[in-house]
């Protein structure tokens, strides 16, 4: 449906996307709509109040609901919700701030490091932690981390733990150099994936993560 909106004396057509909750399609599938936030929070799209009370906190449902979500490469609703996750005869369409997969939590699985897991999903799922695959993206300043294939290969690290991370390193300008280092005491060396603009020598004095 087109929409005509007028601003100061400016008119432009606004295509709106209208909806109902649980709509069965013609194709004969119930259809429900979800937004995720930057703390990886999941809420139904309509709710009109988002914050920790409304959003979904179901620990099976929601490793269901990230288990099975992928990108909507069918093209339906694509452009607005360009995420799926099917549930039987139902089908979910995801939209998000940033991305799907939002990371807000680190455990140490031994105590050289070498298996640490970022959780997501209401901390029902995991992904292997990889320092060396960090990745600062340099217009929002935002901390990512590779990700599940199936829904795009990147997940976005929650401001809060993004901070903890950071609050690990030390920076010093390396002029001329793109290519930024990170090193973590007494444990192991690797190059952090960065912008070509971040030109930095990060050290890891200490990650110990509780």
């Amino acid at each position: 449906m087109l929409t005509t909106v007028t601003f100061r004396g400016f008119s432009v057509s606004v295509r709106r996307f209208h909806y109902v909750q649980g709509q069965i399609s013609l194709s004969n599938v119930r259809e429900y709509f979800y937004y995720i936030d930057h703390r990886g929070q999941l809420f139904l799209d309509d709710a009109k109040i988002k914050n920790f009370t409304t959003c979904f906190k179901d620990k099976k449902f929601l490793k269901f609901f990230y288990t099975h979500l992928k990108l909507n490469v069918a093209g339906k609703y694509g452009k607005l919700f360009p995420f799926i996750s099917p549930c039987g005869p139902e089908m979910n369409f995801i939209r998000c701030n940033s991305l799907p997969i939002v990371y807000n939590k680190i455990i140490s699985q031994t105590a050289d490091l070498s298996s640490d897991l970022l959780l997501y999903a209401g901390e029902q799922l995991s992904q292997s932690f990889v320092p060396s695959k960090l990745f600062v993206e340099s217009v929002s300043g935002r901390l990512y981390h590779p990700g599940p294939n199936i829904c795009g290969g990147v997940g976005l690290v929650a401001s809060d733990l993004a901070q903890e991370i950071s609050d690990k390193f030390i920076f010093e300008s390396l002029k001329g150099n793109s290519q930024a280092h990170m090193q973590v005491t007494d444990v192991f060396n690797h190059s952090l994936i960065s912008n070509n603009d971040l030109s930095y020598h990060c050290t890891f004095q200490m990650l110990i993560f509780i």
